[in-house]
């Protein structure tokens, strides 16, 4: 009895402990496929990464690789056509030239490049008609804004003591209060002031009266002939023919400098007054003249022209206003160097179509006698 319980209790044990074994390899087992399966994921992912770098590599190097055809391409384009960029360079340069710039260019077989004098002048004029002066001869018209400022005694003035904009209105008159309605077109700021001082007299004593311009009105007035925009620009009384001709654009380079006509209307008749703009631009003379209503500016075509360069002072192409010397022309461009009687003068005329050079010695008669021709190049 007590033999069979023993043999039934190991054989208990020993199936216990083959299952535990059984157990522990199973668990085992799937360690070990759980592993194995981690390290495919792991390689899987580290395939799909390493695709992907080398798919972003490849793209990239695709890109490099266009952009450099892209560039050298351009670069075989540039290559080809560098002479037709320079050309187009150079053309842009002598379109800038004026065609008696060219023409005096060419005169000198391409060795001598001057400009026509005085056309800069317009391109650098500044406007500053705001703070421009409004003289006593200033003429009153409709749009114009006076303002006059009053004071004196309390008792004498009656409560007039103040400061009245006065408004000129489209009939030329302006109203004062308690003093009435008084016509000032085409008066002169300095009569217009007479005219009110004698109104107040009459009605106030010991009192002081004092009248300028506060806005200026804005009138047309027609250029025409070679300038840069002709038609109608818009000025004020304060204005100069010079601020005129700049609201035009300027003149052009086919356009005369020295003959600017100036057709004002005087006592109802029509007069003309003739502007050269060389007693300025080179002789310093001031050309202050106020623009007014009615008045047409016509810039003629340009004159007979000639051109000095070398030993002067102010190389350049010149116009002629008459029948000059040679001296004349040399004081024109600031005159002579000091070191010029080391040297001849040449000058360059075409003649029936032929170039003809004639040699000049540098003495003070021949430099006096020698007269100057329409298209005459002298070099100094």
């Amino acid at each position: 009895m007590l033999r069979g319980v023993i043999l039934f209790l190991s054989l208990l044990i020993i199936s216990f402990s083959f299952g535990i074994e059984k157990n522990v390899i199973g668990n085992e087992d799937l360690n070990q496929v759980y592993m194995k399966q981690l390290k495919e994921k792991v390689f899987l992912n580290k395939y799909n990464s390493e695709e992907k770098k080398k798919k972003l590599l490849q793209e990239q190097e695709d890109l490099q690789k266009k952009e450099f055809l892209q560039g050298k391409s351009e670069t075989v384009s540039e290559e080809k056509q560098p002479q037709g960029r320079l050309e187009k360079k150079e053309e842009t340069k002598e379109e800038k030239k004026s065609l008696i710039e060219k023409m005096y260019y060419e005169l000198s077989g391409a060795k001598v490049d001057l400009k026509q004098f005085g056309y800069e002048f317009f391109k650098k004029k500044e406007l500053l008609e705001k703070f421009l002066p409004v003289g006593e001869d200033y003429i009153v018209g409709p749009g114009d804004t006076l303002y006059l400022y009053l004071w004196g005694d309390p008792i004498d003035i009656l409560n007039m003591e103040g400061f009245y904009p006065l408004e000129v209105d489209r009939e030329g008159k302006v109203f004062i209060p308690k003093l009435g309605v008084f016509y000032v077109w085409g008066m002169p700021i300095k009569k217009v002031k007479k005219l009110l001082n004698k109104a107040f007299s009459k009605k106030i004593k010991n009192f002081e009266l004092e009248l300028s311009i506060g806005k200026l009105r804005e009138f047309p007035v027609y250029i025409t002939g070679f300038v840069e925009r002709p038609g109608i620009v818009m000025v004020t009384g304060v204005n100069t023919v010079l601020d005129a001709l700049s609201y035009a654009g300027g003149i052009t380079k086919s356009g005369s400098l020295r003959n600017i006509v100036l057709t004002r209307n005087v006592n109802g008749e029509k007069k003309k007054l003739i502007i050269d703009l060389y007693k300025l631009f080179i002789f310093g003379e001031p050309i202050d003249i106020k623009i007014k209503e009615g008045d047409t500016i016509y810039v003629p075509p340009i004159g007979k022209t000639a051109a000095i360069t070398g030993m002067v002072k102010r190389p350049a192409i010149y116009e002629l206003k008459s029948e000059i010397s040679l001296e004349e022309l040399a004081k024109l461009a600031g005159g002579f160097l000091p070191s010029t009687y080391k040297y001849g003068l040449k000058v360059y005329r075409a003649s029936n179509k032929e170039l003809i050079i004639k040699e000049i010695p540098y003495t003070k008669q021949s430099i006096e006698s020698f007269k100057i021709n329409d298209g005459d190049l002298v070099v100094v």
